[in-house]
């Protein structure tokens, strides 16, 4: 599954991709070196393929910098959203299933750079006893992220709806303003592109959010949004 494009781990890196992930983060020394030599790093471009929906799942996929969505298409060709990721985050659900491949498939929203740790090294750190009990309290993150996201999608009301989304990423992202383009929100919330519209324009007019530039929004009233939520 990897081409040309990939290359062992740079030296030039500012810092070890593992740091990113808790689990990994107080590892050995020892450990931490063997990882740091076979992690693999690739260079993609805006709208290039990470992987693809169906691939099988072959590590840990950590985006270093750039912005990446995950995505699938339901019975009806309709693009559907799963989650949007962006610097220092992972991409790993059902790492240790064996045979287990990806749901959905990684478009790159820009330019990305991407590190990969495989599946057969996670497993022998795995034997750490230490580090098995953190990955496990990382599940259990990544389990409440998963039933947030169901809830957002249950939310009958679309200006509920959005604003949950807007609330659920901030809080995830950390950032001041998020850059979110009408058709990838639209997609996370099952809307039309015109309602999703709609919709922020009414949160806009009533002063919980604004726009910051073409495709960013920076939430001003919290406790507005949080009121919306049933």
């Amino acid at each position: 599954m990897h081409n040309e494009n990939e290359k062992q781990f740079c030296e030039q890196c500012d810092d070890f991709c593992a740091c990113s992930i808790p689990f990994l983060d107080n590892m050995p020394d020892e450990q931490r070196h063997i990882i740091q030599e076979k992690t693999i790093k690739k260079e993609l471009k805006k709208k290039s393929t990470l992987f693809h929906e169906g691939d099988p799942v072959d590590g840990i996929y950590i985006i270093k910098h750039g912005r990446v969505k995950l995505t699938r298409f339901d019975l009806d060709g309709n693009e559907q959203i799963v989650g949007i990721f962006s610097d220092n985050e992972t991409i790993w659900e059902d790492l240790l299933i064996d045979g287990s491949v990806f749901p959905y498939s990684a478009e790159c929203l820009t330019q990305t750079s991407v590190c990969i740790i495989s599946r057969k090294e996670v497993l022998k750190v795995l034997r750490d006893p230490t580090i098995s009990i953190e990955m496990l309290a990382m599940l259990s993150q990544k389990l409440h992220d998963a039933n947030e996201r169901n809830l957002i999608l249950s939310t009958k009301d679309p200006k509920n709806r959005l604003a949950y989304f807007l609330l659920y990423r901030e809080k995830r992202d950390h950032e001041e303003s998020m850059q979110l383009k009408l058709e990838d929100i639209a997609a996370s919330l099952s809307m039309r592109p015109e309602t999703a519209s709609r919709k922020l324009n009414e949160l806009i007019k009533e002063g919980l959010i604004e726009r910051v530039g073409k495709s960013c929004i920076k939430i001003i009233d919290y406790e507005g949004l949080e009121s919306l939520i049933p």
